[in-house]
């Protein structure tokens, strides 16, 4: 099979994969071998479902106002990412009159509050009604205490936008690397059949989470992929009150002044990863028995630190092994180019999260 997995839609194209092969397993009868040629859902034309994760809802169901959702937030990030560009003076006179893009974004911006807004009426009816207290993130939320409308619209919106394209940027940049070094996929479905053996679990079925955990060269894997290829490049904050603040080198931040650093830069500084720091290397995440070891989050910052570390690191993680040891044990992934391009890093299209400007062309075939 044929596909093309662009970075939104990643996730969705993975589940379509391992839906097609159950299908396929199912139907005995059919003996005859078919060809299937397919490009995914590509960006700009049909977005994934808001992650049943979030508020319970299947996966698979279309919804006028999810593909709402999805088209204003592709609008509200390029207007944003644009804002970068634009000189503060014109942005300012701009915002001020409610003019150009600035009047654009702030409707854009309604689209995701008032989707958010159902989100979370629709879950506090059920609730209401004895429907509610499912498995969902929503619903474990608001069984913990009395939460705020606005509080808990916020909370949907935060992690959706913060997961809805990181983690399937990831995993295509990580299928990319993976396809240049053949024996990290090796290592990768050798640990998926140890893990397997130790548990009595059978292939195809699903995995558990101490399984998944035990996979530590899976997670060293995804680890330097996001090192190499950090979803968020780019990261920008800003000293928004109080008298400001010392960076480690002395240097003043002050009061409204933009900080901004490069997870993208820091994973390729030598004197941070040493002298191999530009090659695909998962063991230099492990010990000498094979077990990860983590980094300081001040010299990996792909999930921040400190007291602004990101809340769904672990859950990331967790999503990100189920779709790549689901795939690999049952799935060869090639990546279909040229050979002279072979070698050739895909062009990176930067904007909040970096993506792969044409999506990662592959050929799947069963193991």
């Amino acid at each position: 099979m044929f596909f093309l997995l662009s970075t939104p839609t990643f996730l969705s194209s993975c589940l379509l994969l391992l839906l097609l092969h159950h299908q396929e397993e199912e139907d005995q009868t059919q003996q005859q071998q078919t060809r299937t040629h397919s490009q995914l859902l590509r960006a700009r034309k049909e977005r994934p479902p808001l992650p049943r994760l979030v508020d319970g809802a299947p996966p698979g169901q279309r919804d006028p106002h999810r593909d709402a959702f999805a088209s204003s937030y592709e609008a509200a990030t390029a207007i944003v990412m644009g804002r970068f560009k634009t000189p503060r003076l014109l942005w300012s006179l701009r915002r001020l009159l409610g003019l150009g893009r600035k009047r654009a974004l702030k409707r854009e911006l309604a689209v995701l509050k008032d989707f958010a807004a159902k989100v979370v009426n629709e879950k506090r009816r059920d609730h209401a009604i004895g429907t509610g207290g499912g498995r969902d993130l929503l619903s474990m939320v608001m069984a913990e205490g009395d939460f705020s409308d606005e509080f808990l619209r916020d909370l949907v919106l935060n992690y959706v936008l913060a997961g809805r394209d990181t983690t399937s940027s990831a995993m295509s940049w990580f299928f990319w690397l993976v396809s240049s070094r053949p024996e990290v996929g090796r290592r990768i479905v050798g640990e998926t059949e140890s893990v397997r053996a130790r548990h009595g679990s059978s292939a195809g079925s699903m995995f558990t989470l101490e399984e998944l955990r035990e996979m530590s060269y899976l997670h060293a894997a995804l680890s330097e992929a996001m090192r190499l290829y950090p979803p968020v490049a780019l990261e920008t904050r800003d000293c928004a009150e109080g008298d400001g603040d010392v960076l480690p080198d002395g240097t003043v931040v002050g009061k409204g002044v933009i900080v901004m650093h490069s997870p993208y830069a820091m994973g390729r500084m030598e004197s941070i990863w040493g002298e191999d720091c530009g090659e695909f290397r998962p063991e230099r995440w492990l010990d000498p028995d094979g077990v990860f070891q983590p980094r300081s989050p001040y010299e990996y910052p792909v999930f921040h630190g400190g007291p602004r570390m990101c809340l769904g690191k672990d859950m990331v993680y967790i999503q990100m092994k189920a779709v790549v040891a689901s795939v690999m044990e049952r799935f060869v992934v090639d990546v279909v180019v040229e050979e002279e391009e072979r070698e050739r890093e895909p062009e990176p299209e930067l904007g909040l999260v970096l993506r792969m400007k044409k999506g990662l062309p592959v050929r799947i075939r069963a193991r």
